[in-house]
């Protein structure tokens, strides 16, 4: 399986001929932008294993600013691109821990160099998402759940109903949104105020409903459109 990459550059000439020569050495490329907005929003619903991002960028946001959102957010790997050098700008890009710094122009050679470091250490998808568990208490004991087994979670009061693939339910003594956090983001998304469902597992979905395992489960007024967007933009489902 390739590795995902975005790429972040407000010169749409210059994201071009990096998006041509990252495709050329063998990685995919999920998307390329040039404003802080716009790549948020489509991390709502994607994950990439890297992200590629020019200091210098449109909006509010500047490129260092963005990866620390990234990085609290969603923890994907960054390597900075940029024209600048200089101490201050180096001592803030680093305070982010960035995998790389590329300073412009880059080689061929260098960008081959530093994918192929960045991508080296990452661990496929399918096997992170299969080992990453969480714990809960269910009858007294302490449970560890794999986080794949979930298809969904329902709030009941203060407590939290977790219902897996095989149909057992565990009830923990955690809030819905205390819950929520302890799983993966990208794959677990809260379509209603007391349920949270797990994105592999859904099979149909309406304006009011969708259908996730052996679950119907209520979706949020409003919300059916920017759902719709969230799956057919996330790598789950691809």
């Amino acid at each position: 399986m390739k590795n995902k990459i975005i790429i972040i550059e407000d010169d749409p000439d210059l994201a071009e001929n990096y998006s041509e020569l990252i495709e050329e050495l063998g990685y995919a490329v999920l998307g390329i932008f040039d404003n802080a907005p716009a790549v948020l929003y489509f991390l709502k619903g994607a994950k990439p294993d890297l992200i590629l991002i020019d200091i210098k960028i449109k909006g509010e946001f500047d490129g260092i600013d963005l990866a620390k959102v990234i990085q609290r957010d969603h923890g994907v790997p960054i390597i900075f691109m940029t024209a600048f050098s200089d101490d201050r700008t180096l001592e803030h890009a680093f305070s982010t821990k960035p995998l790389n710094y590329l300073v412009k122009p880059i080689s061929k050679d260098s960008f081959k160099t530093a994918l192929y470091l960045a991508t080296s250490s990452i661990i496929p998808k399918d096997v992170d998402q299969r080992g990453q568990r969480i714990k809960v208490r269910d009858k007294g004991y302490i449970t560890y759940l794999f986080t794949y087994e979930i298809v969904a979670l329902k709030a009941e009061g203060l407590y939290t109903r977790l219902i897996t693939s095989n149909r057992s339910t565990i009830l923990e003594r955690k809030i819905l949104k205390e819950l929520h956090v302890e799983l993966p983001q990208d794959q677990f998304i809260r379509v209603h105020k007391s349920h949270v469902v797990n994105i592999k597992y859904i099979k149909s979905l309406n304006s009011k409903t969708l259908v996730a395992g052996h679950l119907t489960i209520p979706i949020r007024r409003g919300y059916y459109n920017e759902l719709k967007s969230i799956l057919d933009n996330n790598e789950y489902l691809q």
